[in-house]
């Protein structure tokens, strides 16, 4: 239960909602006697404290609300570099000149400024029935997803959706759907999904791309 209330502050749209949930969800605890200094915990540390910017509408799309990137950087360091041995502070340095930066700058892997749509995002996209998403009448860029709770609005120009969880990771199955269903060729995007043309091979099945197709 808690961790589900927790979620659901994280995922707060704007700041009304996250008041009304903030408001519900506390309630809900102090009616159980164990939760009650839990709760006064949350709210000094998590609700009034330093480390109050953590639900999503705080911060930019896709923004990282963790240091969990710099922990991953670190497992590697050790997996890769150091062994998991201890080492001094001279010895990582040497390390890092001799090693690290070699090894990262001959790298060719690209740094991209947007985020691409995982399999995760495409197995969900998948899953959204066709018949639910409509484009506008006086703007062919936005489409609307009306889906059980909430209506999304997608603007593929821009490359954006309403929805919580583009909020929250700058990607989302609305924005890649609605580029299978109605993706209309602009200045400012290159072609982003497209069936391949012309006869299949025989034993291949039609293949889409999605280059271009940027922050489910």
């Amino acid at each position: 239960m808690i961790l589900t209330d927790i979620r659901t502050l994280h995922y707060s749209k704007n700041y009304i909602e996250y008041e009304v949930n903030k408001q519900n969800i506390f309630t809900k605890w102090f009616n159980y006697a164990q939760l009650r200094d839990f709760t006064g915990y949350f709210i000094k540390e998590w609700i009034n404290g330093v480390f109050k910017n953590w639900v999503i509408f705080t911060s930019p799309s896709g923004y990282a609300g963790t240091n969990n990137p710099i922990e991953s950087f670190n497992a590697q360091f050790k997996k890769q570099f150091t062994k998991f041995s201890p080492r001094s502070l001279i010895d990582c340095v040497k390390l890092i000149c001799d090693d690290v930066i070699p090894v990262y700058s001959e790298s060719t892997r690209e740094f991209k400024f947007t985020r691409e749509p995982n399999v995760k995002v495409k197995n969900l996209a998948k899953k959204l029935d066709d018949k639910l998403f409509f484009i506008s009448s006086n703007d062919p860029n936005l489409v609307y997803y009306y889906g059980l709770s909430s209506i999304s609005t997608i603007d593929i120009f821009n490359k954006t959706c309403s929805c919580r969880w583009f909020m929250a990771y700058s990607t989302c199955a609305h924005l890649y759907k609605a580029f299978q269903l109605f993706y209309v060729q602009t200045a400012s995007s290159k072609f982003v999904i497209r069936a391949r043309r012309g006869p299949k091979k025989n034993g291949e099945s039609k293949i889409e791309t999605n280059e271009g197709l940027t922050k489910d």
